[in-house]
């Protein structure tokens, strides 16, 4: 790593280079991983109107978006998650304060029933702050 990643904009900047560079999307997150570490070792950067949770579900606020590119803050409250679901793409989070649980499932079932997934539970971990997930 070059130089150290302290804010949002040194962040987007590299990940832009990383996306127009890389020709095999799931090299994407593995080439940005370092970089979101990094970003994460630091905390001021992220203001605090992002950081406000819900108490009704989980809060999402777009930190920046652009053709290839999304950066999203969510905060959970104890207890809070989110529905299985499937990015679809390639993705990765970091967690930049406490801690969440993080399950990933595989599909069973042969896909031909609309609206319908059987799942199995394949991986279930405790990620904890400065720690990076990758996701296909």
């Amino acid at each position: 790593m070059a130089r150290e990643i302290t804010d949002l904009p040194s962040f987007v900047a590299i990940a832009r280079t990383v996306v127009a560079q890389t020709t095999d999307p799931r090299q994407i997150p593995v080439r940005l991983k370092p970089y979101l570490e990094e970003l994460l070792r630091h905390s001021e950067w992220l203001d605090q109107q992002y950081r406000e949770p819900d108490p009704e579900t989980f809060a999402v606020y777009t930190l920046h978006q652009e053709p290839n590119l999304l950066v999203m803050s969510a905060v959970f409250l104890p207890g809070q998650g989110t529905p299985v679901h499937d990015h679809a793409i390639w993705g990765m989070y970091g967690v930049l304060e406490n801690e969440t649980e993080d399950t990933r499932y595989a599909r069973v079932d042969d896909g031909s029933r609309p609206g319908y997934a059987e799942l199995r539970v394949i991986e279930t971990r405790r990620v904890k702050a400065g720690e990076v997930m990758i996701s296909y």
